[in-house]
């Protein structure tokens, strides 16, 4: 009966972990800074990114997507370190003087397949050439 017990309490701790990342991970997200793990090289907002990039993860599994004069939503799911968003929509409009280079970091979202936030943090690791990471902002 001992065991059985702790099984019980194991579950809810890893219950009480799900409704905390999720917690953690709902908000406005804004792009910081892209590793390019082909050139083993960092990318950083405002001095090499080319424009804001930022997305709105809502607690309903959606998350809203802005650029430079582009936007877009996707879906997510989530269990533990693993994260997937898919059903990704973006608008394709060349941006002056930017272009469409922010986009190029929005379509990694499709290849996240881990992630870690803390402190504000969150970082998407990616199975492409490009890890993200963003810092939480107060605004959309």
């Amino acid at each position: 009966m001992k065991t059985f017990g702790y099984l019980i309490f194991l579950l809810l701790l890893a219950g009480c972990e799900k409704v905390s990342d999720r917690k953690l991970l709902v908000g406005n997200w804004q792009l910081t800074s892209v590793l390019d793990k082909e050139d083993d090289r960092y990318y950083y907002y405002p001095d090499t990114l080319d424009s804001m990039v930022s997305m709105e993860i809502t607690d309903s599994g959606l998350v809203w997507l802005s650029g430079y004069c582009n936007s877009g939503m996707a879906e997510f799911t989530y269990e533990n370190n693993h994260l997937r968003f898919y059903d990704a929509i973006l608008t394709e409009m060349y941006c002056n003087p930017v272009g469409m280079l922010w986009e190029d970091y929005l379509y990694q979202l499709v290849f996240v397949y881990e992630y870690q936030v803390s402190d504000n943090h969150l970082s998407l690791f990616t199975n492409s050439n490009y890890d993200l990471f963003f810092h939480k902002t107060e605004d959309p």
